[in-house]
Parts: C-alpha cells; sequence; structure tokens
C-alpha cells in the first residue's frame, strides 16, 4: 500500500535467500482508477493505492482477487496550496482560488492541546453517533454551499481523528474563490490541520 498523497514507484523485495529473483509477474489485485505499472520488481502506485503481485504461478490467472471497485484511485494529485486560519469553537478556515481542472480532495485531522493526534469516539453501533456529526467539512463558493462527498459519515466503534472529502468538479465554478471550512465538535481545545488537492480522476 502507497499511504502517501502522490505516486510512488516501490521496489518488491525477496522474502528468502533462496528466493529467484522477481520476474514476469502480474497485478492480482488492486484497487479501481489509477492502473498500477509493473516492471519486474518495481511497482508504480497510486495515492494512497493497494496492490497485490503474482510471480512465478501466483501470476497464473486462477489466483486474481480482481478489483477493489469502491476505492478509485486517481490519475493525478496535486497539492493546492491552502492557508487556514484558526476560528473560535475548534474550527479552521480557508479561501482559495478554485482549480481549473478536478475535484477537490479536503483532509483535516485534528491533535489535542499538547499536539497529540486525537480519535473523536461519539459512540460505535448501534446507538452511537456518525463521526461526520463530529468531523465536519463545509465548503462555499458565492455564498452558496457546495455538496462535500464524505465516507466516513458511520458509527465507527474505534473513533477517527481525520476527516476526508471531495468536492466534484461540476459542483463549483473553477478560477472563484472557494471558501472551505473544517470543524470538530470536541468540546477541549482541539488543533486542526487543513490540507487541500486538485485531483483528476
Amino acid at each position: 500500500m502507497n499511504p502517501v498523497q502522490s505516486f510512488e514507484e516501490i521496489t518488491l523485495p525477496l522474502l528468502t535467500r533462496i528466493q529467484e529473483p522477481l520476474n514476469e509477474g502480474r497485478v492480482i489485485f488492486r484497487d479501481a482508477g489509477y492502473v498500477p505499472i509493473l516492471h519486474g520488481n518495481r511497482i508504480r502506485l497510486g495515492p494512497g493505492q493497494l496492490a497485490a503481485v503474482g510471480f512465478g504461478r501466483y501470476a497464473k490467472p486462477a489466483y486474481d482477487f480482481g478489483i477493489q471497485e469502491d476505492a478509485i484511485i486517481p490519475r493525478s494529485i496535486a497539492p493546492i496550496a491552502a492557508k487556514f486560519k484558526a476560528l473560535p469553537a475548534n474550527t479552521i478556515e480557508t479561501t482559495v482560488t478554485a482549480p481549473m481542472a478536478g475535484d477537490v480532495r479536503i483532509i483535516f485531522q485534528q491533535r489535542d492541546s499538547q499536539g497529540a493526534i486525537t480519535r473523536s469516539w461519539p459512540g460505535g453501533p448501534p446507538n452511537g453517533t456518525p463521526v461526520g456529526k463530529v468531523l465536519k467539512i463545509y465548503a462555499e463558493q458565492d455564498g452558496k454551499e457546495l455538496p462535500v462527498e464524505i465516507n466516513y459519515d458511520k458509527k465507527i466503534w474505534s473513533g477517527l481523528s481525520w476527516g476526508a472529502g471531495e468536492i466534484k468538479h461540476a459542483s463549483f465554478v473553477p478560477g472563484k474563490p472557494l471558501l472551505v471550512r473544517c470543524s470538530s465538535a470536541e468540546k477541549d481545545k482541539m488543533i486542526l490541520e487543513g490540507y487541500l488537492y486538485a485531483v483528476e480522476y
């Protein structure tokens, strides 16, 4: 898995000293979207992408695990320069110029007053509160609220320390100011860090 927000080429290691050199392998599982590029024992993955490679007999179609269709990896991702300012009530906000191409990905993380990453845990299933009601992302353009797609608005037993969402390109006007606001409903004071990316699928 590539956990960073950029493309990365990884060298696949040998597992034992007597193992034959890795060649003639095949990607037997991957997330949807970006297609990993395999050359010998090196593979190029997209941002945050997970893939499995089979070598030798495991490169045969019988060992395919398929494609994870609900995890779509972008073809390109680039940071958007954004300076978030702190507001009261555990909130940060920034205004940027909407990108000419791609969706806008918003990521923010919370830390306590000592700087330690802190999870919000509003209760797990069945009676907990969805995390999306605690870690919130809001966006607007020309005073109009924009839809932000998130997939963490669930009752998560372990809680989360971050929020992430995307604004689809069709929802905003490129080249015009775009306001993004992230907030935490935690009662204690939190330090929030926000990041924006232009993402093309």
